[in-house]
């Protein structure tokens, strides 16, 4: 077959295309096989996790039901009262029988009131130890019910309930009741098809008890692992594959459950994960391995690629004869379409929804799908002002007739959509009418998600002018300072020479005085004397110097303040550099006092060893200063609503491991439980048009994330108040 000129120039490029499409599909075919597997294998360890915590609930609230019918039994009362130890296990082995046959409890106890046992009905023959357990701690301290995992020196682990036996009012004693947690793993196990490894840190057990422990069960022995030992297993192929598999995938993603690995152990495969096992004393003592047999799903997976290549390429096959048929016959057909084509290629990346004649909705394609979440069959037939998408339908309608009118594309139009997840959404669009046969025929919406990009715009110019404010207010700052500096300086000086002329009028009272006594007369004396009391002489000699002391502590106040936003306004370099957050933190305070001083008060509780952070100085500045000022207009809020007279904002300040922990709070109107979700939205304010901008808590949000790689939440109660809680790393030099 003879090849043309444009078989030459599209069928090569077409066919690595179509090849490279065929490639790209299976990778990402496997792609999304393997991260579905893996979401799988996720949930069913957190199924197994809540299926473990809920039977352990559940089963804690059934030994304290059992523990109140031997509470109720008369006849267990007497002989508990009577001290009659037989008489007490006659009495309780019937209710501990059924207990144990019905409800596998292994154990029950009777303590004393000093937590001495007085008996063992599962092992009568030992009584009077004194009780070593964090459930016993709890009960006897706090005289209250306490239950929980305990683990014993041998590494076995027992879910206990103990409460204090009360007759007629009064504590006579604690009533224990236990139980193995072998049966609630083998009902995981049963429940969802997986298999579980108990495994015990050696750290918390003794190895004599343990082995005592191994020869009684059978378990695997103490060196099987470095750091943990065998509990319990439902796992039936134990072995060095096993052994080796559990040690890797514990070192790797310790702390870290999330997180699942592949185990291949003989022809079988396994997706494996773990879950922390804790006890009531909060212990993380070792850890369930659960084992989860993927290896009919991978070959399924497998046979599935296969099939899907094969079809793929025999399409491809079957497209590229296709192609390679007509190509010489349609050029004509594709240069007259090419510009129709390149805009639909050019759309595929974007919203594209089809609208009727009657503003029907006929389609969506994948993009819009995502972006709406909602299905084309779902959307489809549906109106534009009745569909289920939050947005304004009838706004856009309006933008459709207006270009159904001029018969020409729209320009960039705009619209909000609420997505329930995200929040508000901004959506960029241009409506292209359709006619056909000139007459109209319905259009195609083009459009694409911009609020990311809307969003960055307006923070870029929200910061550019912060910076124009900070620049005018240093400079302001600076031509400030030096005239307070002369005039603070002059003013001490006249205060320290002052006192010549103190000196002066002393000595003239002084030969005035003298005159006075001798009863001379002298014009003189007499004019000076009528002098200095007609100008008050004496009053201003001592006023002079306390106008003069108040004048030099306002003119400092005034230099401190000068200097306080000069050193908010410095601008940031390109590198962090260390700072004292507690200096920042006092800076702010000075900063925002107008917002505060009238309304409410400010209590610090900064610890005075923090060390210095590796930070953006001005912009943790107004990070904690925006937070500050929202405080304040918090109980500003609350004071309108005559709620009190002034409220209180409580800073505080301290290290925690590696990192430093701020926590601002109030005693304001704190934050609705419907908007919580929305705090950190950029725009979003609950403050009248004109007095908020929205982005205060977004810049503060942005700043401790992404700048410093913080954290930022907070706590609140409506009516009560609302607490921030920023956390910033000590970065250390060279660090990021």
């Amino acid at each position: 077959m003879e090849i043309t000129g444009l078989q030459k120039r599209i069928f090569i490029p077409l066919l690595i295309v179509f090849f490279t499409i065929a490639i790209v599909s299976v990778l990402l075919f496997i792609n999304l096989t393997n991260s579905y597997n893996e979401r799988e294998g996720l949930s069913r360890i957190n199924r197994a996790k809540n299926m473990l915590n809920l039977k352990i609930s559940d089963d804690t609230e059934l030994m304290k039901s059992l523990i109140m019918l031997l509470e109720k039994n008369k006849e267990i009362e007497k002989a508990w009262l009577l001290k009659d130890r037989s008489l007490l296990l006659k009495k309780s082995r019937t209710p501990f029988r059924y207990f144990r046959s019905n409800y596998r409890v292994g154990n029950l106890y009777y303590h004393n009131i000093d937590r001495t046992n007085f008996l063992r009905v599962h092992r009568p023959e030992k009584y009077g130890d004194y009780i070593y357990r964090i459930t016993m701690d709890r009960s006897f301290y706090e005289q209250a019910p306490a239950s929980g995992l305990e683990l014993n020196s041998a590494g076995e682990l027992t879910l206990r309930v103990i409460k204090p036996w009360r007759i007629n009012k009064k504590i006579t004693g604690y009533i224990e009741i236990g139980e193995n947690i072998d049966h609630l793993i083998q009902r995981i196990v049963n429940s969802l098809g997986v298999d579980l490894v108990i495994l015990i840190k050696k750290e918390y057990i003794a190895k004599k008890d343990f082995n005592s422990l191994k020869r009684k069960r059978q378990l695997y022995g103490w060196n099987k692992l470095d750091n943990y030992v065998i509990y319990s297993t439902s796992f039936n192929q134990m072995g060095l594959l096993l052994f080796r598999g559990i040690e890797k995938h514990l070192y790797m993603h310790r702390g870290n459950p999330d997180i699942l690995c592949k185990l291949r152990i003989g022809e079988n495969i396994f997706n494996c994960g773990h879950i922390p096992l804790i006890d009531i004393g909060k212990r993380p003592i070792g850890e369930i391995f659960v084992l989860i047999d993927v290896t009919m799903q991978n070959k399924q997976m497998f046979l599935s690629i296969s099939v899907f290549t094969g079809f793929l390429l025999l399409i491809i096959i079957t497209l590229l004869l296709f192609f390679w048929k007509f190509f010489g016959k349609v050029e004509h057909e594709i240069n007259l379409t090419h510009g129709e084509n390149e805009a639909i290629v050019s759309s595929i990346n974007s919203i594209l929804i089809k609208i009727d004649i009657n503003n029907i909705i006929i389609s969506f394609n994948k993009i819009a799908e995502e972006t709406f979440n909602i299905s084309n069959k779902q959307i489809s037939g549906r109106s534009i002002i009745d569909c289920p998408i939050e947005w304004d339908g009838k706004e856009i309608v309006h933008q459709i007739n207006s270009a159904k009118k001029t018969g020409l594309p729209s320009g960039e139009l705009e619209f909000i959509y609420y997505d329930r997840s995200k929040g508000s959404r901004t959506i960029g669009y241009k409506i292209n009418p359709i006619y056909e046969d000139d007459k109209y025929s319905g259009c195609i919406i083009l459009g694409s998600d911009i609020t990311e990009k809307k969003n960055r715009r307006s923070q870029d110019m929200f910061r550019q002018k912060l910076m124009s404010i900070g620049e005018l207010s240093s400079g302001i700052a600076h031509e400030i300072n030096t005239p307070v500096q002369y005039v603070l300086n002059n003013t001490v000086f006249i205060k320290e020479n002052f006192t010549h002329f103190q000196k002066i009028h002393s000595y003239i009272k002084h030969i005035i005085n003298q005159y006075i006594k001798k009863n001379k007369k002298n014009d003189f004396i007499d004019k000076v004397k009528d002098y200095i009391t007609g100008n008050d002489l004496d009053f201003l000699s001592g006023e002079i110097p306390d106008a003069l002391d108040q004048s030099i502590e306002g003119l400092n106040h005034i230099s401190k303040i000068v200097q306080t936003v000069k050193s908010f306004s410095h601008p940031d370099t390109e590198d962090k550099v260390p700072a004292h957050i507690n200096e920042i933190i006092n800076n702010i305070i000075i900063l925002s006092k107008n917002e505060w001083k009238y309304t409410a008060e400010i209590v610090t509780d900064l610890d005075d060893d923090l060390p210095e952070i590796y930070c953006y100085p001005a912009e943790i500045s107004q990070a904690l200063l925006n937070i500050v000022i929202n405080a304040a207009h918090a109980i500003s809020q609350a004071v309108k609503e005559n709620k009190y007279t002034s409220g209180k904002i409580t800073i505080a300040a301290k290290k925690i491991n590696e990192h430093i922990e701020i926590n601002i709070g109030d005693d304001g109107a704190g934050i609705q439980e419907e908007i919580k979700n929305r705090i950190f939205d950029p725009f979003f304010t609950t403050k009248d048009i004109g007095e908020g901008t929205g982005q205060g808590l977004t810049i503060a949000y942005t700043i401790i994330t992404e700048r410093h790689h913080g954290k930022i939440y907070f706590k609140s109660k409506e009516g009560e108040g609302t607490n921030f809680f920023i956390t910033l790393p000590v970065n250390k030099p060279g660090s990021q």
